[in-house]
């Protein structure tokens, strides 16, 4: 009888555990399902403020595409024809964290860029560069931002 009980117990519990299901019901998009799209760059800051007036006198523009399947573009169209660049690769996502990574390369060289993200609105988010990915960031946009870059992007 005591183990007919615990089995009915264990049995009740696991039935009560799934029926109490947060995630069921909840009709939330993730944070992949929200970057989906296209971005632009709207704004750029580094250790001494807002950059992006100055970061804008070598770019015409940065467009970020984000797929549902977790692969990202970078068209970069620089003012001088000769910078104009895509950086393809994938994301992934860390939710709990608020962290995204970026996996590309660059010269054959896989990179990872990581960031944490905070969105303003549906149609706005801000990626805070770590160190590492500050100096990555530099060397792959030819930039010379100083210190934690954070960069700012809007649906198009």
């Amino acid at each position: 009888m005591k183990k007919l009980s615990a089995i009915f117990f264990t049995f009740l519990i696991g039935f009560v555990g799934v029926g109490c299901d947060s995630n069921g019901d909840n009709d939330d998009p993730s944070i992949a399902d929200l970057l989906v799209g296209v971005w632009e760059l709207t704004g750029v800051s580094d250790a001494d403020g807002d950059q992006f007036t100055v970061f804008a006198q070598g770019f015409n523009s940065l467009e970020f595409t984000f797929t549902q399947a977790g692969a990202i573009t970078i068209g970069i169209d620089a003012i001088d024809d000769a910078g104009d660049t895509v950086i393809t690769g994938t994301y992934s996502i860390d939710e709990a964290a608020s962290r995204i990574a970026v996996t590309t390369e660059a010269e054959g060289v896989p990179i990872i860029l990581n960031f944490t993200y905070a969105f303003n609105g549906d149609d706005e988010v801000t990626f805070a560069a770590d160190s590492v990915t500050s100096i990555l960031l530099n060397a792959l946009l030819v930039t010379t931002l100083q210190g934690s870059i954070s960069l700012t992007i809007s649906r198009t």
